[in-house]
């Protein structure tokens, strides 16, 4: 069950400091981001849905974003994707026409992004969080 944690255009969350906040009732913790935004992208909306919170990152120059946080256990490498190195770092994607998908594992949190059309828009968006 999704419920919105935070209308985050209204919070003025443009710099990425989300605030740790409870849901009533349910008990998920919304994962803030600890990391600075790049200055192109703005978060528009963030849901938390069964452990994992969920950005909608906006795009001035081209590609809307979704960035799934999620605390990890252990992280599996998915198949058929390609390995990409950013900042040192082993990353994991893949372009397709209508969609591009990226996902590492840092600081004990798995990321997961994707985006309708770049893959270098969610590379760049990898670079700041790593």
């Amino acid at each position: 069950t999704q419920a919105p944690a935070e209308d985050a255009a209204a919070g003025g969350m443009e710099d990425g400091a989300a605030a740790v906040q409870e849901e009533s009732g349910s008990g998920n913790e919304v994962i803030p981001l600890g990391f600075t935004l790049p200055d192109n992208f703005s978060v528009t909306a963030v849901e938390q849905d069964v452990g994992k919170t969920v950005y909608y990152l906006q795009d001035m120059r081209l590609d809307d974003v979704v960035l799934t946080l999620e605390r990890s256990d252990g992280f599996i490498v998915p198949d058929g994707m390609s390995e990409y190195e950013i900042n040192g770092q082993t990353a994991y994607g893949v372009y397709k026409p209508d969609y591009s998908f990226l996902t590492f594992e840092s600081g004990g949190l798995i990321y997961e992004m994707t985006s309708k059309h770049d893959l270098n828009t969610l590379l760049e968006l990898g670079a700041a969080i790593l």
